[in-house]
């Protein structure tokens, strides 16, 4: 096992590091997409509205049959306390007049005289009250025409204003806010790409601008948009960084993978499931698949990780990458896959479940009555197992008597002589002080019993063999936290949409690996103090590292390729899957009106007319 690590990281020195994968992935190199060029029509600022206007407003145009979309979600990550270090370097390129004060400070000119860009994809965005924009339209518009403005009509298309104004010298006039793209207000395309492309929801934008009586794009109009151009231009920006990604795990004969799944939701009951693997080697997320409930081919949501399971490795295989060696979590199934289907590839468990797994154990002993000494000990035996996984130097027999010296430490015994390979603890002579100030068990007293049942656990010294290559999956754990961003738990999507959203968490994580840690203003290395959320009684504050601002370049990339899709009415290939059922239902949908009669008649909660009277 040793000769095969060392014939890994030796073969791993490739070029594919995350500097590499991100310049090799250039969607400007892609022929199909095209520069965009602006309307030809005269009248391109003002489309023609043939509705009806009511309250003077026009309502979207291109709002199909509603789609059924859950609403309900909750606020996933915690708010950015940068602006409140006083050590933190706020970047050249972000500034704002109103962070200094609670007022506004003297409004800076604009002394740089560059045109417009003609692309409303990079052109600035204003926001702009209807008080002061009125102000505007008190004058006619036309040139050499000053004449007062007698009649004037507001109207709507989306977040796209247009105004039509007539002076006293007859002249008519229409304004639009927006450039038009065949027929389609430019602001109504941008937002919906921003929203989808930052890993928001429109329910989330709508409240935002319901505080603010600020007219967005139509919801109809959001999922038509996210369906006909958004899905799209996502799909193509992650097939172009998974062809650079594999183009560079082909390089190299041996990788080690590392692979878990992720459910959608809370409980059970899941849904949808997400199986990702990621290269250990340089971080990259290479391959996923989602799988849903609806598919007749998955009996129940338990069976979806082995299927998923299966689905990655064989695209791998079939695009002729070597795996040498995968880490996955303790699963059951996943173990008899690995070993009866998969023999060539060795089969890793990730150190973290396995200490997680002791440490509930311990935890649970030591709130036992007698028990209570335990809890000085659980961090130390935690450490003990993850330096016994690193330093074992891939033999299982010195792993686990290294991990089974635990027996002997605890009770201040420091070399024996029952083992093979170890015999005495590596650290160094204890003084005098460290062993009065040490909280020793005592042979035969309950708390050793139940530290010794724990580490001399049969299904723990079984598992420890798989451990000795000291793979862990943290860094696809923090993948699947950056996940939530984009898909959270408790917000519902489409299965497509769960795909797109993947592809995004996919393609943020990917592009923003190796990032560097934050400085000071002085130079020195940033980092926040904070204090664990897991429970236990030695907690103690942390300092975790602060890294570098992120950067989305490629959100500009697909920002300009919606636009140049809507302008030259292009088609793009949408992500392949499988054919599933219209709904989770094992049943035929009833009638409404039968399912409604039915709950009315069934419910426990009787009308206040029907309920008898208490003495």
């Amino acid at each position: 096992m040793d000769l095969l690590t060392q014939a890994i990281e030796k073969d791993h020195q490739y070029a594919m590091s995350a500097d590499s994968i991100v310049t090799t992935f250039s969607r400007k190199q892609q022929s199909n997409v095209v520069q965009y060029q602006p309307d030809p029509s005269p009248s391109m600022h003002i489309q023609a509205q043939e509705k009806s206007v009511t309250n003077n407003v026009i309502m979207d145009y291109e709002e199909e049959v509603q789609l059924d979309f859950c609403d309900s979600e909750s606020e996933v990550g915690e708010p950015d306390n940068t602006k409140d270090d006083p050590d933190y370097v706020q970047p050249e390129d972000y500034s704002s007049d109103s962070d200094t004060s609670e007022c506004d400070s003297e409004p800076n000119d604009f002394t740089i005289c560059e045109p417009v860009p003609e692309n409303p994809a990079e052109q600035c965005k204003f926001l702009v009250f209807e008080s002061s924009l009125m102000e505007l339209f008190q004058k006619c518009q036309k040139n050499g025409c000053s004449a007062e403005v007698i009649s004037m009509q507001k109207s709507l298309s989306g977040s796209r204003l247009i105004v039509k104004t007539k002076c006293a010298a007859g002249c008519n006039s229409v304004w639009s806010s927006q450039p038009t793209l065949n027929k389609m207000g430019a602001g109504n395309l941008l937002l919906s790409a921003a929203v989808l492309f930052s890993g928001n929801t429109y329910s989330r934008l709508h409240d935002i601008a319901d505080h603010l009586h600020m007219p967005i794009v139509g919801e109809t109009q959001f999922y038509n948009i996210q369906r006909r151009y958004l899905f799209p231009i996502v799909n193509e920006t992650w097939l172009s960084m998974q062809t650079a990604t594999f183009s560079g795990l082909c390089k190299v004969q041996k990788i080690v993978l590392s692979g878990d799944g992720r459910c959608d939701s809370p409980g059970h009951c899941a849904k949808y499931l997400t199986y990702s693997l990621m290269d250990e080697q340089t971080g990259f997320i290479v391959e996923f698949t989602i799988l849903s409930t609806a598919d007749p081919n998955v009996k129940n949501s338990n069976a979806m990780e082995p299927m998923g399971l299966r689905q990655c490795l064989d695209s791998l295989k079939g695009h002729n990458i070597n795996i040498a060696v995968f880490t996955t979590d303790r699963h059951v199934t996943i173990r008899k896959i690995m070993r009866v289907e998969y023999p060539e590839i060795v089969h890793q468990f990730d150190v973290w479940h396995l200490v997680k797994s002791i440490v509930k154990k311990l935890c649970a002993a030591a709130k036992q009555k007698g028990n209570e000494a335990i809890f000085e000990w659980i961090q130390s035996i935690s450490n003990h197992l993850w330096w016994c996984a690193e330093s074992c130097g891939g033999d299982a027999e010195i792993l686990i008597e290294k991990w089974q010296s635990l027996i002997y430490h605890t009770v201040g015994i420091h070399s024996w002589h029952d083992k093979k390979k170890f015999h005495q603890c590596a650290h160094a002579p204890l003084s005098e002080e460290d062993k009065r100030q040490t909280s020793w068990l005592r042979v035969g007293s309950s708390s050793h019993d139940a530290v010794k049942k724990a580490v001399q656990d049969k299904y723990l010294l079984k598992d420890l063999p798989h451990v000795t290559m000291f793979c862990h999956t943290g860094q696809l754990e923090m993948y699947h936290s950056l996940l939530l961003k984009y898909a959270p738990k408790r917000q519902h999507f489409s299965h497509e949409g769960m795909v797109c959203r993947t592809q995004l968490a996919a393609i943020d994580h990917n592009y923003h690996l190796g990032r560097q840690q934050a400085t000071t203003k002085t130079g020195e290395p940033r980092y926040n103090i904070v204090y664990p959320k897991h429970l236990g009684r030695n907690k103690k504050w942390v300092a975790k590292t602060v890294k570098e601002r992120k950067e989305y370049p490629y959100r500009e990339d697909m920002m300009k390729d919606v636009v140049a899709m809507r302008v030259h009415n292009l088609e793009k290939s949408h992500a392949s899957l499988p054919a599933v059922n219209a709904n989770i239902a094992r049943v035929e949908k009833p009638s409404k009106s039968d399912v409604i009669a039915r709950t009315r008649q069934n419910t426990r909660f009787a009308s206040k007319q029907t309920m008898p009277d208490v003495v």
